[in-house]
């Protein structure tokens, strides 16, 4: 009896284990899936060298430019899309 009560605790937390490790692994790869999300959108809106930078977690250093463009732009319903989304 006790030999039968051991052995389905074991089962029960081998199969525990294999679901908490299922779920790990979806999160590992929705992380994955996030953080390419944010290396496009990085990539694409800074300077290739500023971009490397941050993606490395290093110090910027300032620059100053003596011409720049600056474009404000606004997206129609961004921001109800935004607050149902998030």
């Amino acid at each position: 009896v006790l030999l039968s009560e051991h052995w389905e605790a074991e089962y029960k937390l081998t199969k525990n284990l294999e679901v908490l490790t299922d779920q790990l692994q979806k999160t590992y790869r929705d992380l994955a899936d996030e953080k390419k999300k944010t290396d496009r959108l990085m990539y694409s809106i800074l300077p290739p060298s500023v971009a490397n930078e941050l993606r490395h977690r290093r110090p910027i250093n300032a620059k100053k430019y003596s011409n720049v463009t600056i474009l404000f732009s606004g997206i129609c319903g961004f921001s109800q899309f935004s607050a149902r989304h998030s």
